[in-house]
């Protein structure tokens, strides 16, 4: 069962326990690892781990419980979340750990005629760069000044996905719920099986992006319902013009899947409201206008399988320098 949050609804159903503006940013005298529950005798800590990736926007959020083992383990989720984002981060202008990046589409067959490259000029235009065998990648609609750029992502897995996602999610669950979620550490790191619900949904803003990252978790008030039940933890990241929300998996405490035969309550964060400046939970001094159509979707995250997958953009070409490969 899926709802559709409207403008209160969702603040009324969850509550806000961990966001990205509270993080501690102070190193303790004594460092443990919350992932792994290795400490500093046991494990190294000289990595700065980010909270958040800075994948999805130049950041300072630290997290000082994640030791140097983990991080690289959880690095290698990450790069499957950063190839998903990539053509979004590219077209939004948003500076990661270095740079901003450029978008290189895969190829058909090893085609490169059939590539597309996308990448932000000194001035801040955006190029796109088709191939010769591939103009219909970008559709422009010169009545109404704008396209819808196809970007042939490269292949990623889709469940890998979820966990760079659920990780950022542990990392701002609160100290005293830890111990509750056990086993979604552990399952982080493949030493358990377990219950979770793979839907994200994505908003595409289009009348502002985030410069820098947003993450905030909430907390169902209330888990059982008669008409079901709501997962007890949800994730908004705010990134870029983009908006993703999970629900993390259960925790040791609930076992959703068999709670009398209910149906989980999917309650959907109000992400619409950036394109009514409204403000609920973010500051002001974060976005920017960009030109872009806004969107929602929903994306299955389960399959473990690497998969190719093919992003539409809609965006105001106002600003693109077009261009074919040579």
């Amino acid at each position: 069962m899926t709802k559709t949050g409207s403008l209160n609804h969702f603040w009324q159903e969850y509550e806000l326990i961990g966001t990205t503006k509270s993080l501690n940013n102070e190193i303790p005298s004594f460092r443990s690892c919350r992932f792994c529950g290795n400490d500093e005798t046991k494990t190294t800590f000289k990595t700065d781990s980010h909270a958040c990736p800075e994948l999805l926007g130049e950041n300072d959020f630290i997290c000082f419980e994640e030791c140097d083992e983990c991080n690289k383990k959880f690095s290698a989720y990450e790069t499957h979340l950063s190839t998903l984002v990539n053509p979004y981060m590219t077209m939004a202008g948003i500076k990661g750990k270095k740079k901003i990046p450029e978008f290189h589409s895969r190829t058909i067959d090893r085609d490169e005629e059939t590539r597309t490259i996308i990448r932000v000029a000194s001035d801040g235009h955006r190029q796109i760069l088709i191939g010769a065998k591939v103009e219909d990648d970008c559709i422009i609609d010169n009545i109404n000044s704008s396209l819808l750029l196809k970007c042939r992502l490269r292949p990623f897995r889709p469940l890998n996905v979820y966990k760079a996602l659920v990780k950022v999610g542990l990392t701002l669950l609160p100290d005293d719920l830890v111990p509750y979620y056990k086993n979604s550490f552990n399952w982080l790191l493949k030493k358990s099986e377990n219950v979770y619900i793979p839907i994200c949904f994505i908003t595409l803003l289009h009348k502002k992006k985030f410069v820098e990252p947003l993450v905030e978790l909430y907390k169902a008030k209330l888990i059982y319902k008669e008409e079901g039940f709501y997962p007890e933890l949800t994730l908004v990241v705010n990134f870029g013009n983009l908006i993703f929300q999970i629900f993390l998996p259960e925790s040791d405490e609930h076992d959703y899947l068999k709670s009398n035969g209910q149906s989980p309550i999917l309650e959907i964060y109000p992400a619409s409201i950036y394109n009514n400046d409204f403000t609920q939970s973010a500051s002001d001094e974060l976005f920017d206008k960009v030109n872009f159509k806004y969107k929602f979707i929903s994306s299955d995250l389960r399959s473990e399988s690497m998969c190719l997958r093919d992003e539409i953009i809609p965006y105001s070409f106002g600003s693109v320098e077009m261009g074919n490969l040579d």
